[in-house]
């Protein structure tokens, strides 16, 4: 929900939103109602664009780490043998 915020000696309105603790904030140029509708329209919009880009990092940040697994046991069945002979 915005809120009025006192910025360089004007009220406008701020909008924010917050997903999985990342924080977005936009000031509207005034405290007037066509302000107020645009800062809500803009959170909505805002929040539903952070959830998906966070959802997109978080699936590349898993297979990232599937492959990491991956190459690990792969590298571990390769390597071992020729590293542990003495």
């Amino acid at each position: 929900m915005p809120s009025k915020v006192l910025k360089r000696g004007m009220w406008r309105y701020r909008a924010s939103v917050t997903v999985q603790g990342q924080t977005l904030q936009k000031l509207f140029p005034d405290e007037s109602k066509k302000s107020y509708q645009a800062a809500l329209i803009w959170e909505k919009e805002a929040k539903k664009e952070l959830e998906r880009q966070l959802s997109r990092i978080n699936s590349v940040s898993l297979a990232i780490g599937q492959w990491s697994n991956e190459y690990l046991t792969e590298a571990e069945n390769r390597f071992v043998d020729t590293v542990l002979v003495k």
